[in-house]
């Protein structure tokens, strides 16, 4: 068992993933100093009930450690971090005797060992999938395409698929999140990134049409 502070957000972190990070309520801003000061890492974890502002929300269960990197403060003692996914946990029970919301959670694990069951086509389509939802999102932004560096690994990469997602609700990455095989992960990731390609490409079509429009 290891206790850990979490800070619930409407949004859901994978392992590898990196988030971006305002911080401005003083309840947040002892939970940043205890963890700088203790080198250890928060808990993010998706909000089931209440808002991210003001009174406590209720989370969900399932969450992912992150890891601090950078640190900018601003005026009123407001801060600016970046942190990284680590570990998925569940939360076991939740502690309120601090300023800012802990838990005792666990740290799960894949409950098989699946990549014997994984074939070459799952991965290539999954590989292909982000490389086209990854062009297409960039193309939104206007920005030209790079290597998206694909992880190896099959365990990062069951993750790495919503590193280019864009229409998919939180409720659906959460289950990805929660989901305890590789392979399911791998999977659900492959049914994401289509609904997910179809969504970039109307709105492709969508401006294209808009910047037709204008040209007449």
């Amino acid at each position: 068992m290891h206790k850990i502070p979490l800070f619930p957000l409407n949004t859901v972190l994978f392992p590898k993933g990196s988030i971006p990070l305002h911080v401005f309520e003083d309840r947040y801003k002892c939970m940043i100093k205890y963890c700088i000061d203790s080198k250890s890492p928060f808990g993010v974890i998706l909000i089931r009930m209440g808002s991210e502002v003001g009174d406590s929300a209720t989370p969900y269960d399932v969450g992912t450690t992150a890891n601090i990197v950078d640190v900018n403060k601003i005026e009123n003692g407001r801060l600016f971090i970046t942190a990284i996914g680590d570990k998925v946990f569940r939360i076991k029970n939740l502690i309120e005797k601090k300023a800012f919301l802990e838990a005792n959670v666990e740290f799960l694990v894949d409950y098989e060992n699946t990549e014997k069951d994984i074939s070459e086509t799952m991965i290539s389509k999954l590989t292909e999938l982000i490389t086209r939802n990854h062009r297409l999102l960039l193309g939104l932004k206007g920005e030209f395409f790079q290597d998206s560096k694909i992880p190896t690994d099959l365990f990062e990469l069951s993750y790495f698929a919503p590193s280019c997602l864009l229409s998919i609700e939180n409720i659906e990455l959460q289950s990805l999140l929660e989901e305890s095989s590789t392979k399911k992960r791998l999977v659900k990731s492959i049914e994401l990134l289509k609904k997910n390609e179809s969504f970039l490409d109307e709105l492709l079509l969508k401006r294209f049409n808009l910047g037709d429009s204008n040209m007449n």
